[in-house]
């Protein structure tokens, strides 16, 4: 019952675009507060009793979607109606930003912007950075979606520690990455190659 409810409420709702008004940052909403209320106004739009409990799971599947489109307006997504809406209004905030306005918004997830130099080696689900200084310390590197490269990327550089400086935004300590091995999540802004080590 609860799957044809899901399907109903997804086959009911129209596009994205005619749920929600994206606004600027100016509003003074950032970062959850700001996609707790997209989350709001988008479940309010959908043909559900105020009781069921779906509403309370499309909620958080929008909000938690809306950072990930965020901090990837260039993706796609496929997946339910909420997750989707949420994805694309995060991709939309963020094409709105201006720079500023991206350091608050991933400051108000409690990304702290953050300049290091460290090992990067890449494999099949690895991006592992291990900053220097700190040898027990392991980090998903991942992109943001406009991150400048120096460098020629390589499709694989499996197997091999390279030295880079990077700029971008460093999560609270956590469970990050592949399997949630790694210590935290490093969004680069800019990757500048230093050593590559053959």
């Amino acid at each position: 019952m609860r799957h044809t409810t899901i399907l109903i409420v997804a086959l009911a709702t129209s596009s994205c675009s005619s749920h929600l008004s994206i606004g600027t940052a100016s509003s003074n909403l950032l970062g959850p507060a700001l996609a707790r209320q997209m989350a709001e106004t988008y479940v309010a739009r959908l043909p559900l009793d105020k009781n069921q409990p779906e509403r309370e799971e499309f909620r958080k599947e929008f909000a938690l979607m809306f950072f990930s489109g965020f901090t990837s307006p260039d993706a796609r997504l496929s997946g339910s109606d909420a997750a989707e809406c949420g994805f694309e209004a995060g991709q939309k905030f963020r094409r709105k930003c201006n720079s500023r306005e991206v350091s608050r918004t991933m400051e108000a997830y409690g990304y702290i912007f953050t300049e290091i130099t460290g090992d990067w080696s890449v494999a099949f689900e690895i991006s592992c950075f291990t900053p220097r200084g700190f040898p027990d310390q392991r980090w998903w590197l991942d992109e943001f979606g406009d991150t400048k490269y120096d460098f020629q990327k390589k499709e694989t550089m499996a197997g091999k520690q390279t030295l880079y400086h990077l700029s971008g935004f460093l999560s609270p300590e956590g469970k990050y990455g592949h399997m949630g091995r790694y210590d935290h999540e490093f969004y680069a802004t800019k990757v500048v190659l230093i050593r590559d080590e053959d």
